[in-house]
Order: structure tokens, then C-alpha cells, then sequence
């Protein structure tokens, strides 16, 4: 196949209308919508007097002299929409051309030319059954929200997420996590929501919960369930924010928690990335960043705090640190949800505190974000060293969380 990828020029710009009804996702082939939809205004604004607006583009994909597929990206306030700037993807290729990776190669050819252009991000929509879904994954879209039918997708080109992306991002898989919406955290008063499971929460963590409290600095979100309810929303509003996450306060949750037979179990302090500061750190050793098959025979106790033992499909990416040719310290990272990728980290007892630990974290941290996700780092508080290598590695102290599980769950870690 002698396949090019070029600008589509001005004068072949009414095949569009092919290449927009070949975009319309059709699963039953025997019961295709008429051509003449695309005359719906809804679909006209992806192609209506094309070329005439700033921001649009088209390539196509050229086989044997005919074009097969084109991909073309226009600012318009359609399905696919995020905002007023970020121009809006739409590509198809012809049925007897699929699955040969021309798709990914117009993809790739317009996201090259955005980041030329110094676009900061694009999107797009797609129905949650079309195979296209993961292609676009695979190029770097990420999926920022959804409706009963479609995905809305974004991609970052690359461009250097802020804090304030950074935080977004984490409020908002937050509000997943505990059934309540992103502005609840910046609350001035307390919120109480009723737990239930959610897809799109961190894969590790067993909703619903009958007690789990968060905060980011300003109040507390509390999941419980309907029987526990009034005695959380009593205890979070009636001690400082703060101090519901400590001792002796703690104690009395405890004894409000008794009668359903549970205490508190898990207190965690969690990190973001702050990237005024993040930037790779010199150990002295080599690093290598690794991919899931360099570290599928690393699975052993002393990689424990870094790899998923009991999920090994949510570990993706890692850092090593090598002495000559031996495996001194490793980073990893697991998918825990869509967009943000939790980091841990273990190093050698002989070479540490040498700033291997750092290392590794800042190193992988920055080819997180490259993906266009955002790494984020746990710790428990009394874990000192940890904490301190969140802090030397370019991190901050975003969240705390607090939950509560049955005694008897809390009573077998203790054995």
C-alpha cells in the first residue's frame, strides 16, 4: 500500500461531505441512515464553506492516487465542544480502508500540526460503542465526560498542564470518588452525599462507603450511607475541619461509628504535582524508564510498595535506578482511574538515602504528565520519610482522607 498523508487542497474540500457521513457511527450496515443527513444543520457546521474559518484544517490520506480518508478540525460549538477555543476533531476513512493504521496517521499528522501551531488542546466526541474509542486513547486523547451515548475527549498536545489543570483534575475524579460535584470541596460548609459506586472513582477503593471523609483545606466531604448519616454529619459539624481527622477527635467518630459496627480504619495524606518545581533530580545512577513488559518479571517482595500485586493490568509505566546493571530502586505507576496514575516507590535498604527515591519519583512523575495524565502520590502521615520524599520530588499536600470500615475488616489487619 503506498499511503500519503497531505493537506487536503481548497478545490477537494466537497469530498467532506463523504468523509462526514462515513463519520456517522452506523453499527447496523443494514439499516443506514440516508447521506442526505448530513444536510441536518447540526452536521453542515463540520463542513459548511470549509477553509473559510481561522481555525480550519484538513489532511488526507492519499492511496494509489486516491484519497481514502481525511481527518479536519474546525472551532465550532457542536457535539464535541469543551469550550469557545479548542477546535473540534472529526475524521473518517473508507470501510475497505480500515484497520490498516490510517486512521492513526491522519490522527497523528493533525495533532503534530496542532502543536506546530501551538494549539493547547483539542476534542472530540465519539459514541461509546465505536472501536475508534480506544484508537484515540492510544494517540493521547483522555475521556473528560460523558452522556448516555458518547465520550467527550481531550487532547493536551503536549502542551504542560498547570497547577491549576492539576488540581482540576484531581477535584474532579474526587467528586467521582465520592458521589458529589468538584465546587463541594471549596465549600465553606461541610458536605454530606450518599455513597453509591461509580465507575469512573479510583479502581482500588470499595464503594459504597458507610463512612469516608476528605478534605482539601477548606471543609469536609462525607460519603456515608443512609444509616450512618446523622452521626457523621454530627461529628464533622461540630469539630474545626481539621481537627476530625486527628486524635482525640477521631476517638469520639469511633464511638459514634460503634453501634454499626465500625472505626476508623485508613488515614492517608495525598500529593499533586506542583510543576514550578517538579524537574528531574541526579541520584548518581542511571535511570530507565520502563514499560509494562521490562518490569513483568519484577514482581517480587522487595518491589512491593511499587508494583499492583493483585491487579498487574493497572501497572503501566515505571523508573528504575541501576548500579552498572542492578536494579537499585523502582518507581511505578498504576492506573487507579482514568486520568490520574498513583506512584509508588521502593528502594534497596543499601542505597537509600542517597536520593534515589526522589529520583525515581520526579523522573516518572514527568513522563506521566507527558501522557497527558497526572501522578499523584499517597502517604500516611506519621510516614516521615515518605512525606519527605514527596515534598523533595516536586509534590505538595493536596487531600486528606479518612475512612471507616467493619470492626472485623480493621481488627484482621491488626493480627
Amino acid at each position: 500500500m503506498n499511503l500519503t498523508i497531505r493537506k487536503m487542497h481548497p478545490n477537494e474540500y466537497p469530498l467532506l461531505g463523504d468523509f462526514l457521513y462515513q463519520a456517522i457511527y452506523q453499527p447496523d450496515t443494514t439499516n443506514l441512515t440516508p447521506k442526505s443527513i448530513i444536510n441536518n444543520p447540526e452536521l453542515q457546521v463540520y463542513i459548511k464553506d470549509f477553509g473559510k474559518q481561522k481555525d480550519d484544517y484538513c489532511f488526507c490520506a492519499e492511496v494509489d492516487n486516491k484519497v481514502v480518508g481525511a481527518v479536519w478540525v474546525r472551532n465550532i460549538n457542536e457535539y464535541g465542544s469543551i469550550d469557545n477555543v479548542t477546535v473540534e476533531f472529526a475524521i473518517s476513512v473508507f470501510d475497505e480502508y480500515q484497520k490498516m493504521g490510517i486512521g492513526t496517521a491522519l490522527m497523528n499528522r493533525m495533532l503534530e500540526h496542532l502543536k506546530e501551531l501551538n494549539y493547547p488542546k483539542a476534542s472530540l466526541a465519539v459514541q461509546k460503542g465505536n472501536y475508534a474509542v480506544r484508537m484515540y486513547q492510544k494517540v493521547g486523547f483522555e475521556i473528560v465526560d460523558e452522556n448516555e451515548q458518547e465520550y467527550i475527549m481531550i487532547h493536551r498536545l503536549g502542551n504542560k498542564m498547570t497547577n491549576k489543570d492539576i488540581l482540576e483534575i484531581a477535584l474532579q475524579q474526587s467528586a467521582y470518588d465520592c458521589n458529589c460535584e468538584t465546587k463541594d470541596f471549596l465549600a465553606e460548609h461541610n458536605i454530606v452525599s450518599i455513597s453509591k459506586a461509580n465507575p469512573k472513582a479510583r479502581k482500588y477503593i470499595p464503594l459504597p462507603f458507610e463512612c469516608d471523609l476528605v478534605s482539601y483545606g477548606n471543609n469536609i466531604v462525607a460519603q456515608t450511607s443512609e444509616r450512618t448519616k446523622a452521626v457523621v454529619t454530627e461529628y464533622i459539624n461540630k469539630y474545626l475541619a481539621y481537627r476530625c481527622f486527628e486524635t482525640p477527635n477521631i476517638n469520639v467518630l469511633n464511638e459514634l461509628l460503634a453501634p454499626f459496627n465500625l472505626k476508623v480504619c485508613f488515614m492517608a495524606e495525598y500529593f499533586l504535582p506542583d510543576v514550578t518545581k517538579l524537574k528531574e533530580l541526579d541520584c548518581g545512577y542511571e535511570l530507565r524508564v520502563l514499560q509494562k513488559q521490562d518490569f513483568a518479571d519484577l514482581y517480587l517482595e522487595q518491589w512491593s510498595n511499587c508494583l499492583t500485586f493483585d491487579d498487574r493490568e493497572r501497572d503501566v509505566l515505571a523508573v528504575g535506578a541501576y548500579d552498572d546493571d542492578k536494579l537499585i530502586g523502582l518507581a511505578g505507576c498504576s492506573v487507579d482511574c482514568e486520568t490520574m496514575y498513583q506512584i509508588g516507590v521502593d528502594v534497596l535498604p543499601e542505597y537509600r538515602r542517597k536520593g534515589v527515591a526522589s529520583a525515581l519519583t520526579s523522573k516518572l512523575s514527568l513522563e506521566i504528565l507527558k501522557l497527558g495524565k497526572v501522578p499523584f502520590y499517597c502517604a500516611a502521615w506519621s510516614n516521615i520519610k515518605s512525606v519527605r520524599n514527596a515534598i523533595k520530588s516536586g509534590f505538595y499536600p493536596a487531600w486528606v482522607e479518612l475512612t471507616a470500615r467493619e470492626i472485623d475488616f480493621v481488627n484482621n489487619i491488626n493480627k
